[in-house]
């Protein structure tokens, strides 16, 4: 069978999608912690008066920070989590982490 002509999308669409598609695929409590993560970066980044776009030093000084406020072992969890809601607005945030 022809299949229907269909319009290209962007990568920047692709992109997005992708990220939306993972992020239903993710188990609400998985989700919950990534969107906890999220806040805590973002009031960190207001805190501080940092931008949100992550950079190897926002990042770092990030975990220095939050390392004296979570368990050590959740700070990976946290970077997971601040990657995963961050990507559809900076896709290059998992090569910055």
């Amino acid at each position: 069978s022809q299949q229907p002509k269909r319009a290209p999308w962007p990568l920047e669409r692709l992109i997005l999608e992708c990220s939306i598609a993972l992020g239903y695929a993710l188990d609400k409590s998985t989700r919950l912690t990534y969107f906890s993560a999220l806040n805590s970066y973002l009031n960190f980044c207001k805190l501080h008066d940092f931008a949100v776009e992550p950079t190897p030093d926002t990042l770092s000084f990030f975990v220095v920070f939050i390392s004296a406020h979570i368990k050590p072992h959740s700070v990976a969890s946290y970077l997971s989590g601040i990657c995963s809601e961050l990507e559809p607005f900076f896709p290059k945030v998992r090569t910055v982490r």
